[in-house]
């Protein structure tokens, strides 16, 4: 089954025109897309620690891109719903950096640090 992200990003992106984020405008990359898309993945060895000198290739978003996060206008420690019109496709930074904020306080603050 799928989860509450899968069901409700492409729609966020189809309402929204694209894959981006609502606050900073960074370019998402679109659910679905093979992990081994180098359009957007990079390949990065990393050691697996089962046994010495051992290895394994994991693909890494390239910094240009970021995977979509869901994030609500109004938190749901707020009073927010799951409703459409209360999400928004987000990268992760400004998910995370709005946290419990107000909307329209946070897309204020962002704004501002664009003219800046």
């Amino acid at each position: 089954m799928a989860t509450f992200s899968q069901r409700v990003t492409p729609k966020l992106a189809e309402r929204d025109g694209g894959w981006f984020c609502h606050y900073c405008g960074m370019e998402l990359i679109p659910k679905g897309t093979p992990v081994t898309d180098e359009r957007y993945f990079y390949r990065v060895r990393v050691p697996t620690y089962e046994r010495r000198n051992s290895y394994k290739w994991v693909y890494q978003p390239l910094s240009k891109y970021d995977i979509p996060q869901v994030d609500h206008k109004l938190c749901k420690a707020n009073g927010g719903t799951d409703e459409l019109d209360n999400l928004v496709l987000s990268c992760g930074l400004c998910n995370h950096s709005k946290w419990t904020s107000d909307y329209a306080e946070f897309v204020a603050q962002i704004e501002a640090g664009k003219q800046s």
